[in-house]
């Protein structure tokens, strides 16, 4: 038995495509809110009590609701997240603080270790003429070596979004900073020149990174979407390297106006809303100008000067697993195995989406990871909402469900092979 319609598509989780269900309704924010998990699959999670981890039979509480944040002279933690973790079990993680000098921050913590911070609101912010202010999405690389290029051989390194408060007004930009050491550093601000293009940056929206370990130099890229302030071409997705040597400028991977490939009536692409970066390829979401598919999963291979795009799902094609077609894509998470999931609604189907995966390189296998009205195991109840998602080299698909009809509200689940398995984690 499927979850009705209606009430699936209220609480699928689309609020962040451009406020599509804004106002419709008001859910409440779930209580397991934000999710990383690592390579080992140690997963750390949020609640309204703090940050934990689970690498074995019980949860680790990191962080408390309440506790006192570090450096921040009497500013205690009031709500965290996101968070991220890496294999080697670091854990980085944002929260808004109340009391003290500082509103917000960036920190990390291992298990049974100290909270330290990285970046706090109030802190000069590097080639800006300003402090920060917020801060937003967050990502953490594995450890890499920079031995030569710092003063220590090995490093992490935080990739964030942030507001700097500066005295003409607000600007945003992404930065980085270096977890052995703490060294804060931008990699691209909004004003900026976009290269040789006679344009500059106007805002930033989803970005992923990739980090490739290797001797003495390890690898650090960066790809993001920016928003342009040229009229002819309002949009792009662009690439960049942190390590070995930051680039002078962002390469440009796909612009829009250009053509889409998938056939005729695609036509060209016109704005990017997400993207994930893998030692292969690069995957991101693009609406489309044509009159035969609105929007779609497109990833592209770069080879040296070169850029070649192929199209892995287009809006109004089949759903896997009986009726139904693809009607609107969301977050994407990709491994280094030729594999994506992603987020989308459909129609013409007893749900109104859910979780799928799709093979990258020259082949393209679409299958389902997890739908809304899918049975949960145990006695959990039915999926009535799909939180966040992260797929792994294994090809396990980690997501966080609310639940209804069941002895379980949220839970954190696994999905694989069009089955699902708990992770003990559950309220």
């Amino acid at each position: 038995m499927r979850v009705p319609l209606v009430v699936g598509l209220l609480v699928f989780g689309l609020l962040s495509w451009d406020g599509i269900l804004a106002g419709v309704c008001e859910e409440p924010t779930p209580e397991l809110a934000h999710l990383s998990v690592s390579d080992h699959e140690d997963v750390v999670y949020t609640t309204s009590e703090g940050l934990f981890l689970k690498d074995g039979p019980r949860p680790l509480r990191l962080v408390a609701v309440g506790e006192e944040a570090p450096m921040t002279r009497g500013g205690r933690f009031r709500t965290l997240g996101p968070a991220r973790i890496n294999r080697r079990g670091t854990v980085v993680f944002h929260a808004t603080l109340e009391g003290g000098e500082a509103a917000s921050g960036l920190f990390l913590v291992r298990a049974r270790g100290r909270v330290h911070p990285l970046v706090l609101a109030g802190q000069p912010a590097p080639q800006t003429r300003g402090r920060f202010a917020t801060f937003g999405r967050l990502e953490l690389t594995d450890r890499i070596s920079v031995f030569g290029l710092l003063p220590l051989p090995e490093t992490e390194v935080v990739v964030f979004h942030a507001t700097v408060d500066e005295d003409t007004g607000m600007r945003e930009g992404l930065f980085f900073v270096l977890v052995a050491g703490g060294d804060v550093g931008a990699l691209v601000l909004q004003g900026q020149p976009v290269g040789v293009r006679r344009s500059r940056y106007r805002a930033f929206g989803d970005f992923s990174t990739l980090a490739i370990s290797s001797f003495p130099l390890g690898v650090v890229r960066i790809a993001f979407i920016a928003a342009l302030d040229e009229e002819a071409v309002p949009e792009g997705i662009f690439l960049m390297t942190l390590f070995p040597q930051l680039s002078e400028f962002a390469r440009p991977i796909v612009l829009s106006g250009e053509d889409a490939p998938g056939g005729p009536g695609v036509g060209r692409f016109n704005q990017f809303r997400f993207v994930s970066l893998n030692r292969n390829e690069l995957a991101f979401v693009a609406t489309l100008t044509g009159d035969r598919a609105e929007e779609g999963i497109f990833e592209a291979i770069t080879v040296g000067p070169l850029v070649f795009f192929q199209s892995k799902v287009l809006s109004g094609g089949n759903v896997p697993f009986g009726p139904g077609r693809f009607e609107r894509f969301g977050e994407l998470s990709s491994n280094n195995n030729e594999q994506l999931v992603f987020r989308a609604t459909v129609t013409g189907r007893d749900t109104p989406g859910g979780l799928y995966l799709v093979s990258l390189g020259p082949l393209t296998v679409t299958t389902t990871v997890a739908e809304i009205g899918d049975r949960a195991p145990q006695q959990d109840g039915q999926i009535a909402r799909i939180g966040e998602f992260v797929l792994l080299d294994n090809g396990k698909t980690y997501f966080q469900a609310s639940l209804t009809g069941g002895d379980a509200r949220e839970a954190i689940y696994i999905g694989s092979a069009r089955r699902i398995f708990p992770t003990g984690i559950r309220r």
